[in-house]
């Protein structure tokens, strides 16, 4: 590759380059139950200083978890690094709502959860649903600390059963999960 020439830009995720059917994706995928977000509303509700005015859903692909956070918050952060998943996710969210307010709840922002361009202490509940693996984890835990408002609550999922080795404090906190 000469001096002049570029990498091409790393394509994160699925692509419809790839030839990804979003349609049949959003038939297969697994859906979250309304007890799912029950028990983090819940937990939110419990602290003294909770808030309902931010979420920020991080990886949020094609904006899944974000249209459920919208029922509860007025101003919902959507983002992803692939840009391509941002402008599904707008499509999905604003452009084919039928939800009198989409155009304002969401705002969409292409970044990866590692470095937020949201201002710090402004987020009072984190999502990142199925996506924390691809990131670094300990700069994005760091960089999600630093959205969240004192008192806010972060969600972070994944399928399967962790193996947590050398922590006993992690241990014990999964156990009683």
């Amino acid at each position: 590759m000469s001096q002049t020439e570029t990498e091409p830009a790393q394509e994160l995720g699925f692509s419809f380059k790839q030839g990804v059917n979003w349609s049949e994706y959003l038939d297969y995928r697994p859906v979250y139950p309304a007890s799912f977000f029950e028990r983090i509303y819940t937990y939110h509700a419990a602290k003294p200083s909770s808030s309902w005015s931010v979420a920020h859903d991080i990886g949020a692909g094609c904006g899944v978890v974000s249209s459920s956070l919208a029922a509860r918050f007025p101003s919902v952060i959507v983002s992803d690094p692939n840009d391509g998943y941002v402008s599904l996710a707008r499509r999905l969210l604003v452009e084919q709502s039928t939800a009198a307010a989409a155009g304002t709840t969401f705002q969409f922002l292409q970044e990866g959860g590692e470095k937020s361009s949201v201002p710090s202490g402004s987020v009072d509940v984190i999502t990142a649903c199925e996506c924390i693996q691809w990131m670094d984890t300990a700069v994005a835990i760091r960089e999600m600390g630093r959205e969240l408002k004192a008192g806010g609550t972060l969600v972070l999922t994944h399928y399967t059963v962790p193996r947590i080795v050398g922590n006993e404090r992690a241990q014990c906190a999964w156990k009683a999960i």
